[in-house]
């Protein structure tokens, strides 16, 4: 069985990879291939501000035009995987990429739940639909 599918079973996506989990060549190769994004990025931002990537449930603040974080990921295989991406793509672009201490575990389940809860109440977690 591979890690990432004993990771789905488990309470803790990042607790059972012992991390961000590891690429496959595939996923590495994409990854690399964005090193026109991800130099982009630390262009346009400002250090100390954030990116937000709502799909994928990263954000990463930059720190400097040399060096990001990723500051927060849903820990969720998906979520895991697409960080993983993300600092492939930064570490080809030779950019830093800090995760420790600073990256925190946004617990999937209680996310899926509140988001399920706020609907109940007529409260649509994701905004307004527009026709």
């Amino acid at each position: 069985m591979s890690d990432r599918t004993d990771a789905t079973k488990n309470d803790s996506a990042a607790a059972a990879l012992g991390g961000l989990p590891n690429l496959s060549p595939n996923e590495l190769r994409v990854a690399q291939g964005n090193t026109e994004w991800a130099g982009g990025l630390v262009e346009f931002y400002l250090p100390g501000m954030t990116h937000r990537m709502e799909d994928q449930g990263v954000v990463l603040q930059v720190v400097s035009k040399e060096t990001v974080r990723i500051i927060s990921v849903v820990d969720h295989i998906g979520s895991l995987t697409s960080a993983a991406m993300v600092k492939a793509s930064f570490e080809e672009a030779g950019i830093d990429v800090e995760t420790d201490p600073y990256m925190v575990l946004i617990p999937y389940d209680k996310l899926v739940e509140g988001n399920v809860d706020e609907a109940a109440e007529g409260n649509d977690p994701l905004g307004m639909e527009v026709a």
